[in-house]
């Protein structure tokens, strides 16, 4: 996997994905750095961002894994051989735990917002 660094968050690339697959999420530092110094939460804020973020890079580093099983064998060979082994779907296992973990991690920024308003800040993310 390839991590980018973007001015909002980060970039993540998958690195055996065919279709040179990536996932972005929005980091809550990044997009209030100009804040930082009048609210001490995003400290707080960003330790449990990076604890989801650990969850969401432990699964695309798995997901990288089984591409490479994916690609290795004829269409649909592996996937079907994984969600009888594992009794799920790949679609959901993967890509909607995925998403949800994004949607946290979005979800800390969105919290923040809450945070700046109240203390008079009207634009932040």
């Amino acid at each position: 996997m390839r991590i980018e660094v973007t001015p909002w968050g980060k970039r993540i690339w998958i690195r055996n994905a065919a279709d040179e697959s990536s996932y972005e999420i929005r980091n809550v530092r990044p997009l209030n750095e100009w804040h930082a110094r009048l609210h001490p939460c995003i400290d707080e804020l960003e330790a449990r961002e990076k604890k989801i973020e650990r969850r969401l890079l432990i699964l695309i580093h798995q997901l990288e894994i089984c591409m490479k099983g994916i690609y290795a064998e004829p269409c649909g060979v592996f996937i079907e051989r994984w969600e009888v082994h594992n009794r799920l779907s790949f679609n959901e296992w993967f890509h909607d735990q995925i998403r949800e973990l994004i949607d946290q991690i979005d979800g800390v920024s969105e919290e923040y917002c809450i945070h700046a308003t109240q203390d008079g800040y009207g634009w932040s993310y």
